[in-house]
């Protein structure tokens, strides 16, 4: 991946998945990817390929251990335009375990105590308000995934997604099906 990332090249790999009694299922039926690589990001222990394709509008994450048969491709690298606007730092603050999904703007009320935790994840530019004497109130991009609303929800009541309503909708229902899986146990 380094190789072709400094030869200007694509990436060609395989990728798979494991299935219930662990073995791999191959994405695609098993044929070449043929990515343009961007970098290598590690992310809860595991290092990922971020790339992009002509066939698609965003970055892609893949695991660099579920990927096989990685080669330097013999076709040169797209000059794609995400690849020359793209932003590592701010990528990294929107994903949750390198899942990605659509970037909205949302805004997130949380108690004093995670200020930290905020600034950690988000960075120290992130602009936070006091709400009252308890909490304060900041306005970010995320990518919306089940990690995302995971991370949200793993603070109990000491952080709410306040806006916009279609997020606070979505989460909402994410409770809701959460709730219905447990109550059939």
């Amino acid at each position: 991946i380094t190789a072709a990332i400094q030869q200007n090249k694509k990436v060609k790999f395989t990728y798979f998945d494991y299935d219930i009694s662990h073995k791999r299922k191959y994405r695609k039926e098993g044929k070449f990817y043929y990515m343009n690589p961007y970098a290598l990001v590690m992310d809860n222990d595991n290092y990922y390929f971020l790339g992009c394709d002509m066939y698609h509008d965003n970055m892609i994450s893949f695991r660099v251990d579920r990927m096989e048969q990685v080669q330097v491709s013999r076709h040169n690298k797209e000059d794609l335009e995400l690849l020359s606007k793209f932003d590592l730092q701010n990528y990294k603050k929107q994903i949750f375990g390198m899942y990605s999904g659509d970037i909205k703007e949302v805004t997130i009320h949380a108690n004093n105590e995670l200020m930290d935790t905020i600034y950690d994840l988000f960075g120290p530019k992130t602009r936070l308000s006091k709400y009252d004497d308890n909490e304060f109130v900041f306005t970010t991009q995320v990518q919306l995934s089940p990690q995302f609303f995971g991370w949200c929800c793993s603070f109990g009541d000491k952080l709410k997604i306040t806006a916009p309503n279609s997020v606070v909708g979505a989460l909402e229902d994410y409770i809701d099906k959460l709730s219905e899986e447990y109550t059939k146990i």
